[in-house]
């Protein structure tokens, strides 16, 4: 489903006509504001419950970067933040890496953190640039245009959205969501879940976090 079908299906939800000026649910600026607000909140919260449940893999992006020789610091890029960062790999000798940061562990002696988005390499950088492949958890992208469709969440279980939006909205308006809804959601989301859960991909690249962190404990 991609925004102008999940816009359909809350609006069906909800009894919502487009052409009608004084309803609830209509948004202040234009027709579909309020709810589109509503699927990007359902899509944020279906992406932290996914990952609260099924793990960080499925919803694992990787970034190539370069640290130049002999520069002393480098910057995490944006827009990726340090609460959504698993790891950072040396790749340069081996495809395979060895970890300069995983696990809230500096695991190069001569690395350091200057801040929050800003890696120290000694006193004065890298003896040679060196690749690095950075590993995160990479948060949904906001729903604008009509074609768009959710990022990490199968199309099979794309309706999850339209569902959590539809409840959120009643909640906004001061009614209670029909247990129904409910119901319905939560059997969804938990098939999704699942789904998750069952055969996570095989890495080929570096080591999986588990194995380099039961190595430094």
């Amino acid at each position: 489903m991609n925004l102008g079908e999940m816009r359909a299906a809350v609006a069906r939800k909800l009894s919502f006509r487009s052409t009608s000026p004084d309803q609830d649910f209509k948004g202040a600026t234009t027709t579909w504001s309020t709810i589109d607000d509503a699927i990007n909140e359902a899509l944020k919260d279906e992406h932290e419950e996914a990952l609260t449940e099924a793990g960080y893999q499925r919803l694992q992006m990787s970034y190539s970067a370069s640290w130049p020789a002999n520069q002393l610091l480098f910057q995490i890029p944006g827009p990726i933040e340090l609460s959504d960062l698993i790891a950072v790999f040396d790749v340069t000798d081996d495809t395979r890496g060895s970890p300069l940061w995983m696990g809230d562990r500096l695991s190069e002696g001569s690395i350091a953190w200057r801040d929050f988005r800003t890696m120290e390499w000694g006193d004065s950088g890298p003896n040679s640039t060196r690749t690095l492949l950075i590993t995160y958890v990479a948060n949904p992208a906001e729903l604008k245009e009509e074609t768009q469709s959710p990022m990490f969440i199968r199309a099979n279980y794309h309706h999850l959205i339209p569902w959590a939006a539809a409840i959120i909205l009643r909640l906004e308006a001061d009614e209670q969501a029909p247990s129904q809804w409910l119901k319905r959601r939560d059997e969804i989301r938990m098939r999704f879940h699942k789904t998750m859960s069952q055969n996570q991909p095989y890495l080929t690249g570096p080591r999986p976090l588990d194995s380099f962190l039961s190595d430094l404990y």
